[in-house]
């Protein structure tokens, strides 16, 4: 790594595996992350994929999946990564199908079966956190996302991450 300083976390050209990656690199310096809330769908991929109309449809995000990362059935770690691009790019739902089989113990039609004992699940649930708190004031599955957003983070257990996550 170069013992240049890197002023941005999202700033991945200096650093890691996935570095020369053109669509990562592309996602990440077009889509600055909005802070409004936003509904949800709670829809399987294949219908949300159809829906072409939607903003998130219009970003470079929409069609980014973990494979083009890598391996994801064996690293979980490369569906968070993705899902993180895919949250910051307004991709709610997109990101929420992909982390809750990996935060929650029980199967559902957006997100499919669960994935037990992930070595990903903390970096999930806090991922799921924050897409219910970009979800804000919008009904959700329990709640509003603000709402949900709670019991998320309740989850999350010793992240030295969360300490920087604000929970209304």
């Amino acid at each position: 790594m170069s013992e240049k300083m890197i002023e941005s976390p999202w700033d991945v050209r200096l650093r890691g595996p996935y570095s020369t990656n053109d669509k990562l690199l592309q996602v990440i310096g077009q889509n600055p992350a909005s802070i409004s809330g936003r509904p949800m769908c709670y829809e399987p991929s294949q219908i949300l994929e159809k829906r072409r109309e939607r903003e998130f449809a219009l970003t470079p995000a929409f069609g980014l999946t973990p494979e083009d990362l890598g391996d994801s059935s064996s690293n979980h770690f490369l569906v968070v990564a993705v899902s993180i691009l895919q949250l910051a790019c307004g991709g709610l739902d997109e990101c929420h199908n992909n982390i809750t089989p990996l935060s929650w113990d029980d199967g559902t039609i957006f997100g499919g079966p669960p994935v037990y004992d992930s070595p990903a699940r903390q970096e999930a649930t806090l991922l799921h956190c924050l897409v219910h708190l970009r979800e804000g004031h919008h009904p959700g599955e329990f709640g509003t996302g603000y709402q949900n957003s709670g019991y998320w983070a309740g989850g999350v257990t010793e992240h030295p991450t969360m300490n920087q996550v604000l929970i209304p």
